[in-house]
C-alpha cells in the first residue's frame, strides 16, 4: 500500500500538473479572445466606412433633388 506522504506527494504533483495544463488552456483562450476582438474591431470600422459612404451617397442625392426641385419650380414661377 502507499503511505500517506507518496499519497499527498503525488496528489500535490496532479494538482500542479492540473494548474498548468488549465493556465495554459485559459492563456490560450485569453489569446484567442484578444484574437477576436481585434477582428471585430476591424471589421467595425469597415462598416463606419461602408456608413459613412451611405450617408455621404444619400446627402448628395437629397442635395441633388432639392436643386432639382428648386430649378424646376423657378422655370415655372418665371415663365411667361
Amino acid at each position: 500500500m502507499v503511505d500517506e506522504a507518496t499519497n499527498a506527494a503525488m496528489a500535490h504533483m496532479k494538482i500542479e500538473h492540473h494548474e498548468k495544463v488549465c493556465a495554459e488552456r485559459y492563456g490560450n483562450i485569453w489569446d484567442r479572445l484578444g484574437s477576436i476582438e481585434t477582428q471585430f474591431m476591424t471589421m467595425h470600422e469597415r462598416f463606419n466606412t461602408i456608413s459613412n459612404r451611405m450617408w455621404i451617397a444619400v446627402s448628395t442625392v437629397c442635395g441633388m433633388a432639392v436643386l432639382g426641385l428648386a430649378g424646376v419650380t423657378f422655370h415655372l414661377l418665371t415663365r411667361r
